[in-house]
């Protein structure tokens, strides 16, 4: 290894490291947030049979809120099935704004989609 050699591999790995950290920071609580609202649209998608689609929307768009997630509509969600027995498929659909340096924004765009075999007569 050539003098000064060594000096460009600590350097350019600080920065790898710099970069990555970066990009956690400002991606980390856009996919926290996305993968708690999956969990609570599978739970409201189960007690689907207790409450109806109506219901379930509505509470969706509470959770939605109370986490932070961008205001939602009944239209950024996408609903098959709703028989008990049948398999269903829940899907949102939304744009979250990440703020990157220099003050830019990046909208990107978020899908959330739950699958069940079969949905359950009663909820969990």
């Amino acid at each position: 290894m050539n003098r000064g050699e060594g000096k460009f591999y600590v350097i350019a790995a600080i920065l790898i490291v710099a970069v990555t950290v970066t990009g956690v920071v400002m991606l980390g609580p856009v996919y926290q947030r996305k993968w708690k609202f999956g969990k609570q649209m599978e739970e409201d998608l189960r007690a689907f049979d207790a409450t109806g689609e109506e219901r379930m929307y509505e509470d969706m768009i509470r959770e939605a809120r109370a986490i932070r997630l961008p205001p939602l509509t009944v239209d950024d969600f996408y609903f098959e099935g709703g028989e008990v027995g049948q398999p269903a498929l829940l899907q949102c659909e939304y744009i979250e704004n990440i703020k990157l340096p220099g003050g830019r924004i990046y909208p990107m765009r978020i899908l959330i989609e739950i699958n069940i075999a079969k949905l359950p007569t009663r909820p969990f």
